[in-house]
């Protein structure tokens, strides 16, 4: 009913079936840039491809047995700093999200579950500074670049890529005295 034959392309065999337009062409160009006397002759033993015609079954058993390589892209590639500045974005984005949606819905199903948790943290004396950070961290710094945002939105001003650099650089700076102002309080 479907079909059960596929057909493989490999290099460096030869050709067991006819030329297509396609191959012809190629063949063509191939043998009047080598032998410019050759443009008519027939090139069919020069022909870089084989169609081979196999089943599925085989097509597959022929692909689980290549080697898989991996490129090392991940290990070597180094993402530049807006990069890095707007996929922090948008993790504190979600973050804050996720955050806000879990506190509404605590108190919204439990309006008494929260005043332990905020005791719990707010009594902790280890805890404390970590929940300040986790809170205010993410707030200040998608508050801050998200303010940049709108500025470039409003002036197209500062987007050349030094003054980019420049400016996230600032900003690192605001959310660090942000965050660590409002952990010292």
């Amino acid at each position: 009913m479907f079909a059960t034959r596929s057909i493989c392309v490999s290099r460096n065999a030869r050709p067991t079936i006819s030329r297509s337009h396609v191959s012809q062409r190629v063949n063509q160009r191939q043998s009047s840039t080598l032998n410019p006397q050759a443009k008519n002759a027939t090139q069919t033993e020069n022909r870089p491809f084989k169609i081979v015609e196999m089943t599925v079954e085989e097509e597959q058993k022929r692909l689980d047995a290549a080697p898989k390589t991996v490129s090392p892209h991940l290990t070597i590639y180094a993402f530049p700093l807006p990069a890095i500045t707007s996929i922090t974005h948008r993790i504190t984005g979600v973050g804050l999200t996720l955050g806000a949606a879990g506190v509404a819905g605590l108190s919204l199903f439990n309006p008494d579950a929260l005043i332990p948790v905020m005791d719990y943290f707010g009594n902790s004396s280890a805890l404390r500074p970590l929940a300040k950070f986790l809170v205010t961290f993410p707030l200040a710094y998608h508050t801050i670049f998200g303010i940049r945002h709108l500025w470039w939105d409003a002036t197209a001003k500062g987007l050349e890529l030094k003054d980019v650099y420049s400016s996230t650089y600032g900003l690192f700076g605001a959310t660090a005295a942000v965050t660590a102002g409002v952990m010292l309080l």
